[in-house]
């Protein structure tokens, strides 16, 4: 709202197929494998962009989805049956506060036509090494 009073930011407590989607950009904001293949489908599906962040233990990795398939950069099987893919594991905060402060700024670069990393492109970091941030493309 600093940056610009009449923007509008619209929220889901739920989020699929139907949901009325009317926006420049999507930040992600979940912690499953599920819920962010559904989000980068319709986003692709909308032609915006969908900015995916996650985080594990002390590692994290931003990047934004414009062109390139999400199923791609995760190599994600093509019947899409997600079972063995794990819904929640242990993360250091830090490493959720990191995630998500670089999604927005990316985000925020996005929407001020400023550079961000895009897809398959990805800016990754790990708290534990003594180089915590690095570049490197997915899938």
């Amino acid at each position: 709202k600093a940056i610009n009073p009449d923007i509008k930011i619209t929220t889901f407590s739920h989020f699929g197929e139907n949901s009325k989607l009317n926006s420049s950009i999507l930040l992600d904001g979940t912690d499953n494998i599920k819920s962010k293949l559904v989000m980068a489908q319709m986003a692709r599906k909308k032609k915006i962009p969908y900015v995916f962040c996650s985080a594990l233990a002390t590692k994290g990795m931003v990047t934004i989805f414009t062109n390139y398939k999400f199923e791609l950069a995760f190599q994600l099987p093509k019947d899409l049956e997600l079972k063995h893919y794990q819904s929640c594991s242990s993360i250091l905060c830090p490493a959720v506060s990191l995630a998500a402060s670089l999604a927005v700024s990316q985000a925020i670069s996005f929407l001020l036509k400023k550079p961000f990393v895009t897809a398959p492109d990805a800016m990754f970091f790990d708290l534990d090494k003594k180089d915590v941030f690095w570049r490197a493309k997915l899938g």
